[in-house]
């Protein structure tokens, strides 16, 4: 990869990393109008699908198009080394963990090649975690060895982003082990990097963790003031996590909903110890959660949980695969208004053309309002959905 390349890289991916999606998509827009698409400038337009896909894969949507990428098709090593961390990271979003184990080991040996140890490091990271995943998301003894041994050449390296990862994991092993003390010391640790150093969601990954551990520890004030330093948007595969500890902080009403972007340790974790909340404890806490929404003035967040299981169902008119791209689209616009073109490269990021992705969205989002009058609105560019109290489907 040349410099100007790599620098255009490594930019566009820290925005990705720091969830500054809008950002990243306008400069992957000025390196489509880059493309002469009428020559066999392979490698540029590799870099816009590599970034494109990690957009989509940090955000849970599909991104399966990583496994047309042929690393043979290019002569730059660190473009190789990229295909195959991103087919990791793919593997990884599906739950695919040997495949992706994989994937990281081929990543690591072309890294160490060109000598690009901060990537070599991080796919060794990703490895370890894919085989404490193998064996049911449970450290051993061996797995946290590996951990200290990888720490070690982390230090030496000067990886703050890899030190906070690898404390974090140490911090899921004593939580492993019970030992709750040791855990909240690891997680406290893990924030003092991966605040300054590391994605916005494994930030956000480390404060609910360390939330989790005060939990247990019966710190409730000091969870609570944890979870408050959380700021969103959460991404779709931190959504779970969120979920989790608001109903053990007696703040949502509903349990944690499982899917398929649920984060592996946090959904062990629930599996863990959801046995100790019975149905009447259940129902009991839906009433003390929704009186206090209500004197809050939150009703919206009861109308969306509703909202979301109408569009859904099966037994609606139109009903909506809860995977389609629909339902994606509904979920993506929950949060946060968000310009055209950063919906179109996370939906669609196999297209290079932009003003068929354009067409495509145009063509969804008028699809959905022809279902759902009045669901969806654009106004200064960005799209929104209408979240009215008392609005009905």
């Amino acid at each position: 990869m040349n410099l100007a390349r790599a620098d255009l890289y490594q930019s566009i991916l820290h925005d990705i990393e720091r969830g500054q999606y809008e950002v990243a998509s306008q400069k992957l827009s000025q390196l489509r109008s880059e493309i002469d698409y009428n020559s066999a400038n392979f490698d540029v337009e590799l870099v816009r699908k590599l970034l494109t896909l990690r957009l989509s894969i940090r955000n849970g949507y599909e991104a399966e198009g990583c496994l047309n990428l042929d690393p043979n098709k290019t002569k730059d090593l660190s473009l190789k080394g990229e295909i195959y961390l991103v087919q990791g990271l793919y593997y990884v979003s599906k739950k695919h963990f040997s495949k992706a184990l994989l994937s990281f080991r081929k990543a690591e040996e072309i890294y160490k090649l060109c000598d690009w140890a901060e990537r070599h490091l991080i796919c060794s990271f990703n490895r370890i975690a894919c085989e404490i995943n193998l064996h049911g998301g449970s450290i051993t003894e061996t797995d946290f060895e590996n951990l200290i041994a990888l720490q070690k050449e982390a230090e030496l390296n000067h990886s703050q982003r890899l030190l906070g990862l690898i404390h974090r994991q140490k911090s899921y092993y004593f939580k492993d082990q019970l030992k709750w003390r040791a855990a909240a010391f690891e997680a406290e640790t893990s924030l003092k990097y991966l605040e300054l150093h590391a994605s916005r969601s494994d930030y956000q990954i480390a404060l609910f963790n360390l939330c989790d551990c005060y939990i247990e520890l019966e710190e409730r004030e000091k969870a609570l003031t944890t979870m408050e330093r959380v700021v969103g948007p959460l991404d779709r595969r931190i959504i779970f996590i969120n979920e989790f500890i608001e109903f053990r902080l007696g703040r949502r009403a509903k349990p944690p909903e499982e899917s398929d972007h649920a984060d592996p340790h946090f959904l062990c974790r629930w599996k863990d110890i959801k046995h100790q909340y019975n149905e009447a404890l259940v129902q009991e806490l839906q009433t003390q959660v929704k009186t206090s929404l209500v004197k809050e003035g939150n009703e919206c967040l009861y109308y969306w949980d509703s909202l979301k299981s109408q569009l859904v169902s099966a037994q609606n008119i139109w009903p909506l695969r809860p995977h389609g791209k629909e339902a994606v689209l509904i979920e993506t616009l929950i949060n946060e208004a968000q310009s055209a073109q950063l919906i179109a490269e996370r939906l669609w990021p196999e297209f290079t053309d932009l003003s068929t992705l354009m067409l495509r969205l145009y063509q969804l989002v008028s699809r959905m309002n022809k279902k759902f009058p009045g669901l969806i609105q654009s106004k200064n560019g960005k799209y929104s959905i209408s979240c009215r109290q008392g609005s009905r489907i």
